[in-house]
C-alpha cells in the first residue's frame, strides 16, 4: 500500500502499528526539520479532513493544520519524514549543519 503526499511515497511497512519503526535521530526538533523542508518546497501542510475539527487554542499540528496535538509529537511526520531519508530525497548532513549553525538542541 503506497499513500502519495507531494512527492513522498509512504511505505506501508510504517502503517502497520504493530512493527517498532527504527527512526534516523534528528540533531534538531520535528518543528524545525518541517518549517526547513516546508521551505525547500519538499513537504507541505496536509489540508485538513474534517473543517470543523480545526479550533482556536490548544495542542496545534502545523502539519495536520489541526488541534489536538502539537507538530514536535506528530508521528505522522515523524514517519513522513523517515520516509524521505530513507528515499535519500533529504540529505542529513544539512540537518546537522544547520544544527550545529543554530545551536538548536538535539532531540529525536
Amino acid at each position: 500500500m503506497n499513500i502519495s503526499n507531494n512527492n513522498v511515497k509512504l511505505m506501508g511497512s510504517h502503517l502497520d502499528r504493530r512493527q517498532k519503526r527504527n527512526f534516523v535521530p534528528l540533531r534538531m526538533n520535528l518543528e524545525k526539520v518541517f518549517y526547513i523542508l516546508e521551505a525547500k518546497v519538499v513537504l507541505k501542510p496536509l489540508q485538513p479532513k474534517f473543517l470543523n475539527f480545526i479550533q482556536k487554542g490548544g495542542a496545534y499540528c502545523r502539519y495536520h493544520q489541526v488541534n489536538g496535538h502539537f507538530i514536535r509529537e506528530c508521528e505522522a511526520l515523524k514517519n513522513v519524514i523517515q520516509d524521505l531519508i530513507n528515499q535519500e530525497k533529504i540529505d542529513l548532513a544539512e540537518f546537522d549543519h544547520q544544527a550545529a549553525a543554530t545551536s538548536w538542541p538535539v532531540t529525536s
